[in-house]
């Protein structure tokens, strides 16, 4: 889903010089895409995460006959990104001139009616987006394993636990533990970096961190970001220490509170389940132990854990500094 524009360039236009026109705009040439035909640019910019998804372009060569372009931003695309891609729409026709027509219609620009989000409040909102995005790989897989679930000798198991590595789709279960925990962790440490950023109280924080040598050299040539390094000297696989963090950078960001509320029916809160979820990723990554009993139930399980956990963050941050409506509540 996503937002086009198919820019018919006239007759001699040499692709070469629209990719160089491109680049002028700031794209970059990238690898091939199997969905478009043409010689792929994108555009993106790190700019007070204004910049959501960035903007695509393919550029196709018709010989003598000139050539043609297509312009794409996704359907979750931010103001800017959505500005962007009507400036280079703009700035293509006139400069080689053709027609273009959009989605909207012909010699029609882009239109948006969406929310504009700004700082800490869109680093959060992107935050949230990578974390959809990467949890759908999770489902993908188990759905995938669905049918060969039933190779499972569940009896067998709890008399010989030793055995869980002989068990295909168990070791897959177990494998997506890490995974789970990386997705929530970037999720945890990409919110942290956003708030931090427009933080009255982060020269706090910059005078208590201990960054490594190699992050300070990347931050004095411009390659990261000072509130970047920061979250890299942290650990984001610890819930106590994620939300002495957030307090740090705001008081009254209480995220633990946030957590120990019970989910639904169960019986401890998400801090728990995530507690455990962060254990069991420890236990095959440090000591290559596998759980004889996560069965995809208790994937499942954890994974509408990491999304309710996505949920109450974003919604109690979205109360607390009054930012727009766009979060489930």
């Amino acid at each position: 889903m996503g937002w086009d524009c198919y820019i018919d360039l006239p007759r001699g236009t040499s692709s070469k010089e629209v990719h160089r026109f491109l680049e002028i705009l700031g794209y970059k040439q990238q690898a091939g895409t199997p969905f478009f035909k043409g010689v792929f640019f994108s555009f993106y910019k790190d700019e007070h995460f204004r910049y959501r998804e960035g903007v695509g372009a393919w550029v196709k060569s018709k010989g003598k006959s000139g050539a043609s372009m297509h312009t794409r931003t996704s359907v979750w695309r931010s103001k800017y990104d959505n500005d962007y891609h009507n400036l280079t729409i703009k700035a293509v026709h006139e400069r080689f001139g053709g027609k273009f027509t959009s989605d909207a219609g012909e010699g029609e620009y882009i239109p948006y009616d969406g929310f504009v989000r700004e700082k800490a409040e869109a680093a959060c909102y992107y935050a949230e987006s990578r974390f959809q995005n990467a949890i759908v790989a999770a489902g993908v897989l188990l759905n995938a394993h669905k049918e060969s679930d039933a190779m499972i000798d569940r009896k067998l198991l709890k008399a010989i636990p030793q055995l869980a590595g002989m068990q295909p789709p168990l070791i897959v279960y177990n494998l997506l533990a890490p995974y789970l925990v990386s997705c929530i962790e970037d999720f945890f440490r990409s919110v942290y970096v956003g708030l931090l950023t427009y933080s009255p109280r982060k020269q706090g924080v910059f005078k208590s961190a201990r960054l490594s040598a190699d992050d300070m050299v990347a931050v004095s040539e411009g390659l990261l970001k000072v509130e970047d390094a920061v979250a890299k000297s942290m650990t984001f696989q610890n819930v106590k220490r994620i939300a002495e963090y957030y307090r740090e950078v705001d008081p009254q960001i209480d995220l633990l509170g946030i957590l120990r509320r019970p989910s639904n029916r169960a019986r401890s809160g998400l801090d728990k389940r995530l507690e455990d979820l962060i254990g069991r990723r420890h236990l095959l990554i440090h000591q290559n132990v596998m759980s004889p009993e996560y069965f995809v139930e208790e994937v499942r399980a954890d994974i509408k854990c990491l999304e309710l956990t996505v949920k109450r963050t974003l919604s109690s941050l979205r109360r607390h500094y009054h930012w727009q409506p766009g979060y489930p509540d």
